[in-house]
């Protein structure tokens, strides 16, 4: 601390670096003219706090006598936003050759007066001695919250794409709440392919590798939320797995998102916000765990960077016999002009009362004029018998039997189309006979039929 050796007055001078922070002291002291100047160092030791420094503007600065508890000192300055600096200069009398003085630390944000950070400290100034650096423990003391969200949640950016993350942090009222912030990467070789602003959350995508990478936003209270950067990729759309489920009452099933580009290649994982549209029916939390509450069908919605998906829940009733008609495992497939969909006919014994499916008789439907039939190949049943002289027209029968019979979930038949128009081929399924292997059970009054849509784009 040469500028404070500099002082040729008895006077405190203190100079505040925030990250760290450094406060450094000079005095001569009264007891005699000849006597030597000191030089005392006090070093704030922010540890893991020292990212979060730059948030406070203004330093308070309160020196107090140790022997009567005199306040020798008590004054605030703004700290320059440029250099983070801030500069004391205070009178101040030894009273013997060896004293204590008690120093009070605030590092305080001016726009709205909190001390977001406090140290205190007794150090020993003695006279014609020069001493070491003392470290003064500096604590966290701003406002507190409860959670931290970070957005974008998922993002896909070109190289060279620049935008901006938002850390906001909420007290248990869902009120924002003025915790300091900063952003970083999860990994720090990942600044490779991403650069990220330690204290605006500002990124760019660097002009070189490709990837996925992980940002962190941290709150100097220690909330902590990711989100997730697919770089060299443009997002266009996200994809919901399963697109389709069937489960009891109480019973669960997890639901995922993932980010795909133009091309519908999974660019990477989104972090979708979940809602169901019947939770009478079936509920979601916010981690995408579905639970069944009552017998019906509902529509979970997932919504991830803009974009939304959907997924078909059934939650059947006891002893039902679910029957299912769903292209490429989605109750909402959208595919293109020239793409191959594929939809499943399945039959769900699970919930038969331990019936096993013996044999079954069908009839599939569909819009002509935009789904072209190539053929039916066969499932988990056997190979199905199939009467398709009515194709052209959008419909044909099938039919198979197993003396044995099969349980649990069982797929029949895989329909094979080529989308060939765009609109809606809205494929039915209809069921006209359904009987149990062994008991020779009719199971058809038990029979509940979902057939996905299909609608074909340009």
């Amino acid at each position: 601390m040469q500028s404070a050796r500099r002082l040729g007055r008895a006077a405190v001078y203190a100079a505040c670096l925030l990250g760290p922070l450094v406060l450094g002291a000079g005095c001569t002291d009264a007891l005699g003219s000849g006597a030597a100047r000191v030089a005392l160092a006090i070093v704030p030791d922010f540890g893991v706090l020292a990212p979060f420094a730059a948030n406070a503007d203004q330093l308070h600065l309160v020196v107090t006598r140790v022997s009567n508890a005199a306040v020798v000192a008590d004054t605030t300055v703004g700290i320059d936003a440029v250099t983070g600096e801030a500069i004391v200069l205070l009178a101040l009398m030894l009273e013997s050759s060896a004293e204590q003085f008690t120093v009070l630390l605030q590092a305080i944000r001016s726009s709205d007066g909190a001390i977001l950070f406090e140290g205190t400290q007794t150090v020993t100034v003695t006279s014609g001695t020069t001493t070491d650096a003392v470290n003064l423990p500096v604590t966290y003391t701003g406002p507190t919250g409860a959670s931290l969200t970070l957005q974008p949640r998922d993002t896909a950016v070109a190289l060279g794409a620049s935008f901006a993350f938002l850390a906001t942090v909420y007290d248990t009222g869902a009120a924002v709440v003025g915790v300091p912030v900063t952003y970083g990467l999860a990994t720090a070789a990942d600044s490779l392919i991403l650069r990220v602003l330690k204290y605006t959350g500002q990124a760019t995508a660097q002009v070189g590798p490709t990837g996925t990478v992980r940002v962190v936003a941290t709150s100097a209270d220690g909330l902590t939320d990711t989100a997730r950067v697919s770089v060299g990729a443009v997002p266009a759309a996200i994809d919901v797995t399963p697109g389709f489920e069937t489960i009891g009452v109480s019973a669960t099933v997890t639901v995922v998102a993932v980010l795909l580009d133009g091309n519908g290649t999974v660019i990477g994982p989104a972090t979708a916000t979940w809602v169901s549209r019947s939770p009478s029916v079936a509920t979601v939390d916010a981690a995408g765990l579905v639970t069944g509450a009552a017998v019906g069908t509902a529509v979970i919605v997932g919504t991830s960077a803009a974009f939304t998906d959907s997924m078909l829940v059934r939650v059947p009733a006891s002893g039902s016999v679910p029957v299912s008609a769903i292209a490429d495992g989605e109750a909402f497939r959208a595919p293109r002009v020239g793409d191959t969909v594929v939809v499943d006919v399945r039959i769900n014994m699970f919930f038969s009362g331990g019936e096993l499916l013996g044999s079954y008789n069908a009839q599939l439907t569909w819009n002509a004029a935009t789904m072209r039939y190539v053929d039916v190949q066969a499932g988990t049943f056997g190979t199905p018998t199939v009467n398709d002289t009515e194709v052209q027209q959008g419909s044909f029968r099938f039919s198979a039997a197993n003396a044995t019979g099969a349980g649990g979930s069982v797929v029949v038949a895989r329909v094979r189309f080529v989308a060939q128009a765009a609109g809606s081929a809205a494929p039915l399924l209809d069921i006209t006979e359904l009987s149990a292997a062994q008991t020779f059970t009719n199971l058809l009054s038990s029979v509940v039929v979902t057939s996905g849509s299909v609608t074909v784009r340009p």
